[in-house]
């Protein structure tokens, strides 16, 4: 039986960006456990077959023998260097698991050691150690991968007849104010274009998202007709500008203007301090 996994463009984590360039699981009895020839009969007795679903509890089945793989391969490779070691660490593990299940909920270095088991200090070293990332890190990134899922979603569901664009701050170099870039410029049809670029963007540098936000709504002609402007991000204003003064402005110069704040990773001041945009 051959086969293929095929990724959603632009889709990232860490575990896939970590995994070897093949895995080969030894004997489909002992090591790898009875589940492979089980299921591997399953799919072939399936696939290409004529009874009904057939073609879908093998595509499904396919999906189980890939995470049951990645999860062998981990467990076979314990706490060696494999690159995801972080997942088969138990304490590791829990903190992982907790926060994949509530990711929106209010994640700190100190609460993810505490789900761990362990010391504040013990967990950070130990979680970068293993999956040469800091904690805070792996949250704003998984976070923002599912920013880029809502955002395709979103975008899914928009009129083709829509003028949209999408405009990026902090994505090419660090500590300059002045990275900012119309990426994909208002216009009809973009969806498709948008959805590519939000997911090759890599946050890297500064936040002037008060100037980034300016320079949308003069991109959409705010004092001309009716714009929206949808803010993303993860931190608050780092290049010394007043968001509140601007959305008085906006709000004041515009015609119909509505401003919209989804912040990731932020506390809830720091919520405050951008939400007065909206």
């Amino acid at each position: 039986i051959c086969g293929h996994f095929a990724l959603a463009e632009g889709s990232r984590h860490i575990l896939f960006d970590r995994l070897p360039p093949f895995i080969h699981l030894r004997g489909y009895g002992e090591e790898a456990g009875p589940w492979l020839e089980a299921t591997l009969k399953v799919i072939g007795a399936e696939a290409g077959g004529a009874r009904l679903g057939g073609d879908l509890i093998a595509l499904k089945m396919s999906e189980a023998i890939f995470a049951q793989a990645i999860r062998a391969h981990i467990e076979q490779a314990g706490a060696k260097d494999c690159g995801a070691a972080a997942f088969a660490d138990p304490h590791l593990a829990r903190a992982l698991t907790a926060f994949h299940h509530a990711p929106a909920g209010d994640w700190t270095v100190a609460r993810l050691a505490r789900e761990a088991g362990l010391s504040r200090t013990g967990f950070a070293e130990r979680f970068s150690a293993r999956l040469g990332v800091t904690p805070m890190g792996y949250v704003t990134s998984w976070r923002m991968q599912i920013a880029r899922e809502a955002l395709k979603a979103v975008l899914g569901g928009m009129s083709p007849q829509r003028e949209i664009g999408l405009l990026a701050y902090g994505h090419r170099e660090k500590g300059n104010c002045s990275d900012i870039e119309l990426v994909v410029p208002p216009g009809r049809n973009n969806a498709a274009a948008i959805a590519d670029a939000a997911a090759r963007l890599r946050f890297l540098g500064k936040t002037p998202l008060t100037e980034a936000v300016r320079q949308a709504a003069v991109a959409l002609r705010y004092t001309e007709e009716k714009a929206t402007v949808i803010l993303i991000t993860d931190g608050i204003e780092t290049c010394q500008a007043d968001p509140c003064a601007l959305g008085a402005e906006l709000a004041k110069a515009g015609v119909g203007f509505t401003a919209h704040v989804v912040g990731f990773d932020l506390s809830r001041e720091d919520g405050r301090k951008v939400a007065c945009l909206a």
